[in-house]
């Protein structure tokens, strides 16, 4: 008897100790699961998850959506804060794409603005045709303010380098961008006046004086948008300017008698490149 108990005392124990051993096994299997579940975790650390709109003209915006209604329209405000609205029909798709964090640099998205400032300084070239050819330098800047996307209003000034005098005309800025990608044709109209008041006296007595007047002008261009929120710009369009020249003799007592009086105009096409902000 006594040794019937001792084995079943020492199999008590077996059993005890293998169920304690189980209990272990469960433990670090159980911990092993948790551990597994979390390494994606672990992974996505630093993960952020983008709105991505891609649109039917070849543009595309990274941001959030802030409001999207069925039907009629879907906001999203960029990564660099600029807020866009789309309606469905310029719309092509939209994700939702997941970066790491450090990366919104690298995954801005093309800088297109719809309001706002505006600034465009551009280099050109006025050339004319004829047996009285002449390409003459151009330099321009315009300020203003866009009211959206195809009217954008402003003023301009200019400095053109005719052959024999320079004009500087101040004139009314209206363009526009077509589309709503990385390259959008764009179209402006400007009209103004042009100042100058240049007299030339030789040493002969000889004398001529300038007079600026009205400048028009118009064309296409290409706008390339860019990452940042500077743009470049190729234009091509023509300019019409009028203006005077008069001529005098002098008659000895300093006084100039002015007589003959030329009335002039420029029809030139005109060809600029630069930037827009």
């Amino acid at each position: 008897m006594q040794q019937g108990r001792e084995r079943l005392r020492l199999l008590a124990v077996i059993l005890k100790s293998m169920k304690v051993l189980s209990m272990k096994r469960v433990s670090v299997f159980l911990c092993l699961i948790c551990l597994l579940m979390g390494i994606p975790e672990a992974f996505g650390q630093g993960k952020a998850k983008l709105d991505v709109v891609y649109l039917k003209d070849g543009g595309m915006v990274r941001g959030h959506i802030t409001e999207y209604i069925l039907d009629k329209h879907l906001i999203i405000q960029s990564l660099s804060g600029e807020t866009y609205t789309f309606k469905p029909h310029e719309i092509d798709r939209r994700e939702r794409e997941v970066i790491k964090s450090g990366k919104n640099k690298e995954l801005r998205e093309i800088q297109i603005k719809d309001k706002g400032y505006y600034n465009v300084t551009q280099f050109g070239l006025l050339i004319s045709s004829g047996s009285n050819s002449e390409t003459s330098p151009r330099l321009t800047t315009i300020n203003g303010m866009r009211i959206n996307r195809y009217v954008q209003v402003g003023l301009g000034a200019s400095a053109d380098f005719y052959y024999d005098f320079n004009l500087f005309p101040v004139f009314l800025d209206v363009r526009g961008d077509v589309l709503k990608g990385q390259i959008t044709p764009q179209y402006y109209i400007q009209g103004g006046y042009a100042l100058t008041g240049t007299t030339v006296q030789n040493d002969w007595g000889w004398a001529t004086k300038s007079k600026g007047g009205l400048m028009i002008g118009g064309g296409l261009g290409m706008k390339i948008n860019t990452r940042s929120t500077v743009g470049f710009l190729l234009t091509v369009g023509y300019q019409h300017q009028r203006a005077e020249r008069q001529s005098g003799w002098d008659d000895g007592d300093g006084n100039i008698n002015w007589d003959t009086i030329d009335k002039l105009g420029f029809n030139r096409l005109s060809i600029g490149f630069g930037i827009s902000i």
